[in-house]
């Protein structure tokens, strides 16, 4: 779902970032929050590391999953 596409102001200052954050339910043991304002995506991680030890893994996964959308994007308009 994408966010706005204007720039936003707080106090009359730019917003320059935007850092998702989704707090964890009674039953929830991982939260991936994204927020895509203004041409950028950012997306937060929130895990339990009791439960879920390998959040730094699935952070990487994101990472890994973007730059093949990335490069298949750049791939398609060539």
């Amino acid at each position: 779902m994408p966010g706005p596409q204007q720039t936003l102001y707080v106090l009359g200052r730019q917003m320059l970032k935007a850092f998702p954050y989704v707090p964890l339910g009674a039953r929830s043991v991982l939260a991936s929050p994204s927020s895509p304002t203004t041409g950028r995506s950012t997306f937060g991680v929130t895990g339990d590391y009791d439960s879920v030890p390998d959040i730094d893994l699935f952070c990487l996964g994101i990472e890994d999953a973007m730059k093949a959308m990335l490069k298949a994007a750049a791939e398609a308009s060539d």
